[in-house]
């Protein structure tokens, strides 16, 4: 038996080396598992505190240029019209942020760029903006510039940062005539911000692939936009706090006339393509985890027929010793450990 161990130790020592690189294999699948899982669960968490911190709205609300009405006026309109549409409304909404949006053209260090422009309140109840350098929208530019506060990322893919001013095209409405025109604005950067519904930017809604080489966001003083651009008074979307879905809110009152489409945060593409790749990330993990353990499992498999095979001989001795084949497997199970 001395003699069998021997040979037996000697094939084992051989094939040392093929089953540590399979634990190693192992452990790294493992430890690969555990780590994508976490760092899932992490961007999950920061991304979703983001959006409660800056308070991203439920869903937003395109509309023909309207002028933005008060509380009191549209208690008044309920009454004079004898429409209780209005009233019923109201409370179903817990926040109804007014805004013009609008889009203009600039010239930027990598080449032209669609601008993305909101008008929004100083004081933001949702999708607020968090400042991360220089002044916010109450802030005032130097000479008759327009002040803006450009999204974090615009001066990496355009080269326009705090303090710089740039050309901007953007259209201007005559609301007496009802007539168009394109002027050209010199804005300056007063702040940089970021904001919950750019985590991505993607340009129009209904574009998926994100395009921040040529789109730049920024954001405006609501009634200094409204000046620059002819809107004043007006606005053109609303962004919403509501349990209630947008269609049945509005259906069948005088507001639904003037509505052009409406999204709900799960549909903004942003939002929409995070979420994604976090549920993405969730379910090939595990997979990527199983692959790695099934290679690995097949390796030990092969190196263990190699330890088998190379002890042909000596089970073959055994068997006809007298030896059962429970004996010669805690044989080599007792030797093996």
């Amino acid at each position: 038996m001395s003699i069998i161990f021997k040979k037996f130790q000697r094939d084992l020592y051989s094939e040392l080396p093929k089953i540590a690189v399979s634990i190693l294999i192992i452990s790294m699948g493992i430890g690969g598992f555990i780590t994508f899982f976490q760092v899932s669960e992490n961007i999950k968490e920061t991304v979703d505190s983001q959006y409660e911190e800056m308070n991203l709205g439920d869903s937003w609300v395109n509309l023909q240029p309207i002028p933005v009405p008060t509380p009191e006026e549209l208690i008044d309109y309920s009454r004079e019209n004898n429409d209780e549409s209005i009233n019923e409304i109201l409370p179903q909404i817990e926040v109804m942020q007014p805004r013009l949006h609008l889009y203009g053209k600039s010239e930027g260090s990598n080449g032209p760029i669609i601008i993305e422009i909101l008008g929004l309140p100083e004081e933001q109840r949702i999708n607020k903006l968090r400042i991360t350098e220089g002044g916010d929208l109450s802030t005032e530019a130097k000479s008759n510039n327009v002040p803006v506060v450009v999204e974090s990322r615009f001066e990496k893919y355009h080269g326009y940062g705090l303090g710089d001013t740039f050309n901007l095209s953007i259209v201007k409405i005559d609301q007496e005539a009802i007539e168009f025109e394109t002027v050209n604005v010199t804005v300056e950067v007063v702040g940089v911000a970021v904001s919950a519904e750019y985590f991505l930017i993607t340009g129009n809604q209904g574009v998926f692939v994100p395009r921040q080489s040529t789109i730049g966001v920024m954001f405006v003083n609501l009634p200094v936009l409204q000046n620059v651009t002819g809107f004043d008074g007006m606005i053109n979307q609303v962004s919403i706090v509501s349990d209630n879905n947008v269609n049945e809110l509005f259906t069948g009152t005088p507001l639904e006339n003037v509505i052009i489409s409406s999204y709900e945060k799960e549909n903004m593409e942003s939002y929409m393509i995070l979420n994604n790749d976090q549920k993405g990330v969730k379910q090939v993990t595990p997979k990527l985890a199983g692959i790695w353990l099934i290679i690995a499992g097949c390796t030990i498999s092969l190196n263990l027929y190699r330890i088998i095979q190379s002890q042909k001989k000596q089970i073959g001795v055994m068997r006809a010793a007298g030896m059962t084949s429970n004996e010669v497997m805690s044989f080599y199970t007792w030797y093996g450990i």
